[in-house]
């Protein structure tokens, strides 16, 4: 694991002790910090067909009339939570589900988009596509809606290459992009300041200083929320 030699005020520990009600001096140390480790998405293994079936309350094969997206990006990840409707043409198993139904049926994908990010998927998968033909295992919920089992409630008649764009052929609803690498220089900016103001509590008087670091501590925990957002 490479390691990172620095010098570095510890103004997390004052921004704590600030907002504690406490009274820390800042102090400045040399220390050997190694390198956060990745962070790790699990894909869960598939299930076999009979266990499948031993965990769904619905049992249906149909074809996917609509796939609807609702998308939202972050800094290390692209979520998608998919509305499909089911049309259904077999029932195998199932209370108040006959052939013609229309299930609405609700799922769930995640991929990486930061490198710090060492698997690359997790949620559901296979994911049908518009048009497809599909069994589907899953379980009824209060809303009426249907969740598959996971991970592979979908059992496409055709295994399909997954779809790059993570559309299957579906509309993108709702976007929410929350990515905010444009403000990781002002969060930067945020924690020297209040270092810098840290320091200078070390020369005004004791009455100034609980001010002082009160100030830093804001300015602190400022930039730790954007870098964190």
């Amino acid at each position: 694991m490479p390691t990172v030699f620095r010098s570095t005020p510890n103004v997390a520990g004052a921004a704590i002790a600030v907002v504690l009600g406490g009274v820390v001096v800042p102090s400045v140390s040399n220390e050997v910090v190694a390198s956060p480790p990745p962070l790790r998405m699990t894909e869960a293994a598939a299930l076999p067909n009979e266990e499948l079936a031993s965990r769904a309350d619905v049992v249906v094969h149909g074809t996917i009339e609509s796939i609807t997206i609702e998308r939202v990006l972050s800094n290390l990840f692209d979520d998608r939570t998919y509305t499909a409707t089911l049309v259904v043409d077999r029932v195998e198993r199932g209370e108040d589900v006959e052939s013609g139904s229309r299930l609405e049926v609700r799922y769930w994908r995640r991929d990486a988009l930061d490198e710090s990010v060492t698997d690359s998927v997790a949620g559901y998968m296979p994911l049908p596509t518009v048009g497809a033909s599909t069994w589907l295992f899953a379980s009824p919920e209060e809303d009426g809606s249907y969740t598959p089992v996971m991970p592979n409630g979908w059992n496409p008649d055709i295994d399909a290459a997954p779809d790059p764009t993570g559309l299957y052929g579906g509309t993108v609803t709702v976007v929410r992009d929350q990515r905010t690498g444009s403000l990781t220089p002002l969060a930067i900016g945020l924690l020297a300041a209040a270092a810098g103001i840290g320091a200078a509590s070390l020369r005004v008087g004791p009455q100034s200083r609980s001010a002082v670091l009160l100030v830093a501590g804001g300015i602190a925990v400022s930039g730790l929320i954007l870098l964190i957002w």
